[in-house]
């Protein structure tokens, strides 16, 4: 069942925004569009305890210092995170046994997806970042690929480098996870994965 869902079918008094159309829908949760604001979306998301080891709290403990302290993060490579908070917590049944959820929401700056030929461009930028190539050679590869594909060259090299600045791990970075804002700076989302570095 999916995490608005559950809500609506438990505990619909903490639905705490009037939503409209259905912008994502992932595997631990759904993006909507919030009626009273165009520029927001809000997150529902659902954490399972899968290995059914009751250690479901510190879970969520790590997402709340992740989501603190992104919201507070300045690192232009990250999307805007105005509010998030536990919503509801629950137990289903399954043929194991009984198995604990929580589902808590995060409200975001509203982004565009990116074009099928910025995704060729980014393919080799997350390439590049996963090698730590050198930003010289980043840049001189991001301006040759700008001559076959239609992106902005300088957009993914200010990506890049504010991307070798995070503070944290994202530990889920892929395409999907990266969108565009209305001047097309590229900008990272989906943190419930991410871990702070010690």
């Amino acid at each position: 069942m999916r995490s608005l869902d559950l809500l609506q079918q438990f505990a619909p008094e903490k639905i705490n925004y009037d939503v409209s159309e259905i912008l994502g829908d992932g595997a631990d949760g759904q993006v909507f569009s919030i009626k009273s604001d165009p520029s927001t979306v809000i997150k529902y998301s659902i954490l399972y305890d899968l290995d059914y080891s009751n250690q479901l709290n510190l879970k969520y403990s790590n997402i709340d210092k992740v989501f603190n302290f992104i919201k507070n993060n300045k690192n232009k490579a990250i999307a805007k995170i105005y509010d998030f908070g536990l919503l509801y917590k629950g137990v289903r049944t399954t043929t194991i046994g009984q198995q604990e959820y929580i589902i808590y929401f995060s409200t975001y700056e509203k982004l565009k997806k990116i074009s099928e030929e910025e995704k060729k461009a980014l393919h080799s930028l997350l390439d590049f970042y996963e090698k730590n190539e050198k930003l010289e050679k980043v840049k001189n590869e991001m301006k040759v690929l700008s001559k076959y594909f239609d992106f902005n060259h300088e957009k993914y090299v200010d990506f890049y480098q504010n991307l070798c600045l995070l503070n944290f791990h994202h530990n889920d970075m892929h395409i999907r996870n990266i969108m565009k804002d209305e001047s097309s700076n590229l900008k990272l989302i989906d943190f419930d994965k991410s871990t702070i570095m010690e």
